[in-house]
């Protein structure tokens, strides 16, 4: 029974990645996505903080948010950005 119950939980979350809040920071380009480094680009996910940062192209931000991985990718669902002076 318990093993059944397992399997069931496993497969349920199979697939599934936990959001963890982060702060980082880069510069937002026009893909909507912040480059920290060549190694790390998070695609800015639709929140309404996102929405206003996708507005700040070739500006350098700190970026506050939950990361989750979709498809292959870093997805950042921003809570609280600020524009740094250059």
């Amino acid at each position: 029974m318990i093993a059944v119950l397992g399997m069931v939980l496993l497969a349920f979350g199979a697939g599934t990645v936990s959001a963890r809040m982060i702060t980082i920071t880069g510069i937002v380009n026009d893909e909507n996505q912040i480059v920290v480094n060549e190694d790390n680009v998070y695609t800015i996910g639709e929140t309404e903080k996102g929405e206003e940062l996708v507005e700040y192209v070739d500006r350098k931000v700190q970026v506050t948010g939950n990361v989750e991985e979709q498809d292959g990718e870093k997805v950042i669902f921003v809570t609280s950005y600020k524009v740094l002076e250059e």
